[in-house]
């Protein structure tokens, strides 16, 4: 969401809000807001997933690639 309102400020803009539709009593679906406390977790975990995923993703391409061939001399 950060990102898309430094994007497009015209469009997004803050605060954030973030809504969760579910089922909440077994019954009937139901959008609830998330309250501060739950915007923060949300936060936290996007910003520990940026964190990781670079990581993770150039530890799975080193480990998956493999030197190419040595040409034979001619």
């Amino acid at each position: 969401m950060r990102q898309a309102i430094a994007a497009a400020p015209g469009f997004i803009a803050a605060p954030i809000d973030i809504a969760v539709v579910q089922r909440w009593d077994g019954k009937d679906y139901e959008a609830k807001m998330l309250n501060e406390n739950q915007l923060s977790q949300h936060k936290n975990r996007a910003l520990e997933a940026n964190q990781q995923l670079p990581q993770a993703i150039c530890g799975q391409l080193l480990a998956s690639t493999e030197a190419p061939p040595i040409p034979s001399p001619a």
